[in-house]
C-alpha cells in the first residue's frame, strides 16, 4: 500500500478518537517511552549523584561528565528509537 494511503487510513483512525481518547493515547505513548529509557535515566540519576561528591577528584569527575554525556546521548537515541517504533508503519 502506498505511503499516502497508508497515512491517509491512518489519519481517518485517529479522527474518530474523541478528546479524552486521544488524551489516553498520549498518556500510553509518554509512558511506552519512560518504560522504554528507564534504565538509562536511573544509570544517569545515579551518575549525577556521584557528581554532586565532593570527595572525587576533579579528573575523576571529568570522566564522570563523559559518561554522563555519553549516557545522555544514548537516553536521547531510545527516546527517538521508541517514538518512532509507536508510529503506525508507513508514517516511520
Amino acid at each position: 500500500m502506498p505511503i499516502i494511503e497508508s497515512t491517509l487510513e491512518f489519519y481517518e483512525e485517529i479522527r474518530k478518537l474523541s478528546n479524552d481518547e486521544l488524551r489516553e493515547k498520549t498518556v500510553q505513548f509518554k509512558k511506552r517511552i519512560s518504560d522504554h529509557i528507564s534504565g538509562k535515566e536511573k544509570e544517569i540519576e545515579e551518575l549525577r549523584g556521584q557528581l554532586n561528591s565532593e570527595e572525587i577528584g576533579i579528573d575523576e569527575k571529568e570522566k564522570l561528565y563523559t559518561t554522563l554525556d555519553k549516557l545522555e546521548k544514548e537516553s536521547y537515541e531510545l527516546t527517538q528509537e521508541s517514538s518512532t517504533r509507536s508510529f503506525p508503519k508507513p508514517l516511520r
